[in-house]
């Protein structure tokens, strides 16, 4: 019939029956599993969808060198972040640019409200330098430049 259930395997289709004390029988191994997984998988594409919304919101800043910090940021640290962190991150990219920019650079200090994990992270990674090369100043079409030159003369 339509409404028959299959079963993946011998021990998905049997109910445990063994005894608790209280009269009370323990669920299959296999039902735990599926349980388990079914919420780490969940959690797993929540943490996937906050990722990529962090990644969006970082590249869409107003300001250019915030976007690009942050982007580098992202780039550097997303897969380390956890649930509770890619939720904090919601509340600093609702800041003002310049708000945002000035904690990330610890010129004055934090509110008790945005004072969190991933933010300690943001200004460890501002004050370890660029993310990438060319936010020094420099240009990075110099070291290119001469890499060409040299290759023409040869």
């Amino acid at each position: 019939s339509r409404y028959a259930v299959r079963s993946a395997g011998p021990n998905l289709a049997r109910p445990c029956t063994a005894p608790l004390a209280y009269g009370k029988a323990l669920a299959s191994p296999a039902h735990l599993c599926r349980s388990f997984c079914a919420a780490s998988a969940e959690e797993e594409k929540q943490l996937m969808i906050l990722r990529k919304k962090m990644r969006h919101q970082a590249r869409s800043r107003d300001d250019g060198m915030l976007a690009d910090f942050l982007v580098g940021f992202v780039d550097a640290q997303a897969q380390t972040l956890d649930l509770k962190d890619l939720q904090d991150w919601q509340k600093l990219m609702a800041c003002d640019a310049e708000f945002l920019m000035n904690l990330a650079a610890r010129k004055f200090e934090t509110p008790k409200e945005l004072d969190c994990a991933v933010l300690g992270k943001l200004q460890d990674f501002l004050a370890a330098g660029p993310p990438r090369p060319g936010l020094t100043g420099d240009s990075p079409w110099r070291v290119f430049a001469h890499s060409r030159s040299l290759q023409c003369r040869g």
